[in-house]
C-alpha cells in the first residue's frame, strides 16, 4: 500500500466506552505519531468483550469509508493472553486489532496479515493490558504513515474466524437467528433474502457480509 497523497484515515470501534480516558489517549497517540491522520470515531460502546457486535458493526460500516481507511478495533477480551496483536490488508483497506475473530466479516479471501510483533512500532512503557494505547493506536498511526505491512513482524496464516450464523432451510421452512439489533429495533438475521427468478420460483439468498 502507497503513501496517501491527501489526509490519511483512522475509524475507531472500541468497547471502553467514553467515562475513563482510554479513547483520548489512543487518540493522542495517533495524533503524536500521524499528525496529519483524520480520526473517526465510528462507536465506543460495544458491551464489553462483545466480539461480534463490533465484527458486524466494523462490516456495515466499512463500505461508506473513503478506500485506504485503517480501522482500528479494539474489543479484546483475551488482552494480556497469548492472543496475538494482528495487521490485516486486503486490496482496499486495512484492519488493526487482536487476532480474536473480529475481522471475520471485514474482508473478502484475498488478504495479507501480519503480526504486530516488531517492538520499532509499539510505545515503550509495555503495558499487558492497555495493548490499544501501546500496540495498536502506534500501529494504526504508523500504518497510516505508509508504513508496509511486512514491517510491522512476521507474516501470518491463522486468523481466528466467529463461526457461521445458524441457518438451515428445508423444504418449506427457514430456521435462523437474530444475530444483531440496533437501539430503533432493527434487526439483522441469518436468514439473508429471496429473489424472484420469475414466476413462481424463488432464489434463496443465505446471509453473507
Amino acid at each position: 500500500m502507497k503513501m496517501m497523497e491527501t489526509s490519511p484515515v483512522i475509524a475507531l470501534i472500541t468497547d471502553f466506552g467514553l467515562d475513563d480516558p482510554f479513547v483520548g489517549i489512543m487518540k493522542g497517540v495517533i495524533s503524536r505519531l500521524s499528525p496529519h491522520a483524520r480520526v473517526i470515531d465510528i462507536n465506543h460502546s460495544i458491551p464489553q468483550g462483545d466480539i461480534q457486535r463490533a465484527a458486524i458493526q466494523l462490516w456495515m460500516s466499512k463500505p461508506y469509508f473513503p478506500v485506504e481507511t485503517t480501522f482500528l478495533v479494539v474489543v479484546d477480551p483475551g488482552v494480556g493472553t497469548d492472543r496475538k496483536a494482528i495487521l490485516v490488508e486486503d486490496s482496499s483497506y486495512r484492519y488493526i486489532g487482536p487476532n480474536n475473530g473480529l475481522f471475520t466479516y471485514a474482508f473478502p479471501q484475498e488478504y495479507s496479515a501480519w503480526e504486530l510483533s516488531n517492538p520499532a512500532f509499539h510505545l515503550p512503557s509495555g503495558s499487558t493490558t492497555f495493548h490499544g494505547r501501546d500496540i495498536f493506536a502506534p500501529a494504526a498511526a504508523y500504518s497510516a504513515n505508509g508504513v508496509p505491512g511486512k514491517e510491522f513482524g512476521e507474516e501470518i496464516h491463522d486468523l481466528l474466524h466467529l463461526p457461521n450464523p445458524g441457518l438451515n432451510a428445508e423444504h418449506d421452512r427457514i430456521h435462523g437467528e437474530i444475530i444483531y439489533s440496533d437501539r430503533f429495533g432493527n434487526l439483522l438475521t441469518s436468514i439473508g433474502k429471496f429473489t424472484n427468478t420469475g414466476g413462481q420460483h424463488y432464489h434463496f439468498v443465505p446471509w453473507l457480509p
